[in-house]
């Protein structure tokens, strides 16, 4: 359908209503769309505004069950007759004064299509190793175990275990040395509790000992 758009640009005020059906070309869909709505020049800003109404035939994304559903999708565009600077693309250029109603629908009807369209919210789509329809109920086909690889334990030279154990050894082994008085080992720069001695002085006597 298209609609003469010159009367309605010239006469601020002016308006044309709309109300017809017809059978999209190129949508797979739907087999029919009824629209309703206006034309109006307010304040030389001349704008559509309609509804389109179709049945919404596909199928499910999920599960592939048929879907009919009732769908409404709002149209609304500023109509310019040419283009300028500040002009985008939130416009529709219509130079000869013709609007193609019928593009105009089409492509908002496309645009406003959802991403994934469900037969309920809560679809459980089908199961992936028989294909059964798991909104009819659940299957009893007997699913493939899953083995888990097993990780091998990290291998460490025997060398290299070997000197971590001297390491650990030497963190907690204290350090021992010669007395030089009476040979017994003592920790060192500590009074050997053997003979008492420390540096070359008798720093414990056998009573302070005992």
């Amino acid at each position: 359908m298209f609609i003469e758009l010159e009367p309605i640009f010239n006469n601020v005020g002016s308006s044309k209503k709309f109300s017809y059906g017809f059978v999209p070309d190129g949508i797979d869909f739907t087999d029919n769309v009824s629209v309703e709505g206006e034309v109006v020049n307010n304040t030389d800003i001349v704008s559509v505004k309609a509804v389109a109404k179709y049945v919404l035939k596909t199928n499910c994304d999920r599960c592939g069950a048929p879907v009919e559903r009732k769908t409404e999708v709002p149209i609304e565009h500023i109509l310019i007759s040419r283009l300028n600077d500040e002009d985008n693309d939130e416009f529709i250029l219509v130079e000869d004064m013709k609007l193609d109603l019928d593009s105009l629908v089409r492509e908002d009807m496309i645009l406003a299509l959802p991403a994934k369209i469900l037969c309920r919210d809560d679809c459980k789509g089908l199961c992936q190793y028989c294909g059964k329809n798991l909104n009819l109920g659940s299957c009893s086909c007997k699913k493939p175990i899953e083995l888990k690889m097993a990780v091998p334990k990290r291998r460490v030279s025997s060398a290299r275990r070997d000197k971590r154990r001297s390491n650990v050894w030497k963190m907690e082994a204290p350090e021992l040395q010669k007395c030089p008085n009476c040979g017994e080992y003592k920790r060192a720069h500590r009074v050997c509790p053997a003979c008492g001695m420390y540096n070359g002085r008798q720093v414990l006597s056998k009573k302070e000992e005992a």
